[in-house]
């Protein structure tokens, strides 16, 4: 930030440091007016303020802002840090930078930010294209990314994990506090939490009712199934996912065959990136255009017997569904 503000040879540079809340982006600004106050060149050119860093003259300035992507109309911006862009729920503030700094000749915006959930949100948006550029199959020499975070098949809690997710291990983060942190993590919930935080995933929950490892340990060959099984329906009121499983006993485990509902106006919703590939998958169907139409879930189950020979043993599901 305060090269931008000093050397990036732009006329009347205005630099702003974005968060969503505006003191988690005073501290950035602090931490820049610590750096100048350091430097006995710098600080004679410049007057620090609470949440600013002024040029003599009106020259430039380094600001502090919130989320608030309105502030940002009519200003010149020459250059932007955003902080924790998975905590941005709405692209707006994207926007709203990208458009403050369009009459700029060299204008850069930079994003610092941990993991987010997948969701469908700015951060995903942002982490997917970057992915595509590093991958070679978008040319975008505009656009510059760096991601660490371990490699999906490596496990969450080894060492190698965390080097590959930390180029600052031993100097930054220690070894020694993420083996602790590590070390807590006995809940599914908890290590969610360290592979987004500490390992730089991207996670589909915040609340993992299945560890990753045990999920993928029950992805095997269709076996050959009992004809009977047992089946239960948990129904969305309105917009949210209803959902179904069909579950045989065959012998030490049981085989599971998942289904989901939801309406064509959620594929457009808030998760709706992460709605279309279950969709496109066929692990979602659609059951309405803005409420989920319950007859669809009946036609299921009155089909299981059809497509194929099976005894119902029982049927579970919620009591509001009555």
């Amino acid at each position: 930030a305060l090269y931008l503000l000093f050397a990036d040879r732009e006329p009347g540079p205005e630099v702003v440091c974005v968060a969503t809340a505006r003191e988690q982006a005073n501290i950035v600004v602090r931490e820049a007016q610590s750096l100048l106050r350091s430097n006995p060149i710098l600080r004679e050119r410049a007057d620090c303020q609470r949440n600013a860093i002024l040029l003599p003259e009106g020259k430039g300035r380094l600001v502090a802002m919130g989320r608030d992507p309105d502030v940002l109309w009519g200003k010149h911006v020459s250059a932007a840090v955003i902080d924790e862009v998975h905590a941005h729920a709405h692209r707006h503030l994207w926007d709203g930078l990208n458009t403050a700094t369009a009459g700029r000749s060299q204008p850069l915006v930079l994003c610092i930010s941990t993991a987010g959930q997948r969701f469908g949100g700015i951060y995903d948006e942002l982490r997917d294209y970057s992915e595509q550029v590093l991958e070679g199959k978008i040319d975008d020499p505009h656009w510059f990314a760096w991601i660490s975070a371990a490699d999906d098949d490596v496990s969450w809690d080894s060492v190698e994990a965390w080097r590959q997710a930390n180029p600052g291990l031993g100097e930054s983060v220690q070894l020694e506090e993420l083996a602790v942190v590590a070390q807590a993590a006995v809940t599914p919930a908890a290590q969610v939490a360290f592979k987004r935080y500490h390992l730089n995933q991207r996670v589909s929950s915040a609340e993992g009712l299945v560890p990753a490892d045990v999920w993928r340990d029950g992805q095997r060959e269709r076996p050959q199934l009992p004809d009977s099984c047992v089946v239960g329906i948990d129904l969305a009121s309105t917009t949210d996912l209803s959902a179904a499983i069909v579950a045989y006993d065959i012998g030490e485990i049981w085989w599971v065959d998942p289904i989901a509902w939801t309406t064509k106006r959620a594929l457009s919703g808030s998760r709706g990136k992460l709605y279309r590939e279950w969709h496109e998958a066929g692990y979602l169907r659609l059951a309405g255009t803005d409420v989920i139409q319950y007859e669809a879930v009946r036609q299921w189950l009155s089909l299981i017997h059809i497509s194929e020979p099976t005894r119902l043993l029982s049927i579970s599901y919620a009591v509001f569904c009555l």
